[in-house]
């Protein structure tokens, strides 16, 4: 290894503190307590899920994270607006710490098909969320994968009007 290499590697975890994030890449300010706080906004936003917010690291060039928000139905007939409050309310808990992507998660395939069949009606219900029939099974009507991530790109802005739309409060 070359000098240089070495330096570069020396240099690595500084730019990582520097930067906010932990030597996994992980933001420094996404601790348990905060990740729980988290948890708690999203879950208070609405009434029919319950949010658990977790952060770990991937592989990638640089320093990555990945940022799972997990969606429990708290009550049999949660709607597609608690789905949008849901997901809105952690995209903008998690821009205010300036992460802009994040899977969300409801671990439908360990569910009966009665279930997940409702979740995939209600997916299909919000546009901002691109649920298309490349992530799900259309013959029996349910979601292929357990999380899906979401980028506030444009993606915000079809939530919002979909909440507006939905006469959801504040939009």
């Amino acid at each position: 290894m070359t000098r240089d290499s070495t330096r570069l590697l020396l240099l690595l975890p500084a730019l990582a503190v520097l930067t906010g994030c932990s030597v996994l890449g992980i933001p420094e300010s996404l601790d348990d307590e905060s990740l729980g706080q988290i948890s708690d906004r999203i879950s208070d936003v609405q009434d029919g899920l319950d949010a658990s917010v977790r952060a770990d690291a991937k592989p990638c060039e640089g320093l990555c994270q990945r940022i799972f928000v997990d969606l429990t139905p708290r009550t049999p007939d949660y709607t597609a607006v608690d789905i949008a409050l849901a997901i809105h309310e952690a995209d903008t808990a998690l821009e205010e710490r300036s992460i802009s992507a994040f899977e969300y998660c409801f671990h439908s395939n360990s569910w009966d098909l009665a279930d997940a069949q409702y979740l995939d009606a209600l997916l299909l219900e919000i546009p901002a969320l691109g649920y298309v029939d490349a992530f799900r099974d259309e013959e029996q009507s349910r979601p292929l994968y357990d999380c899906r991530s979401f980028a506030a790109i444009d993606a915000r802005d079809l939530l919002e009007s979909f909440l507006a739309e939905e006469g959801a409060p504040g939009f």
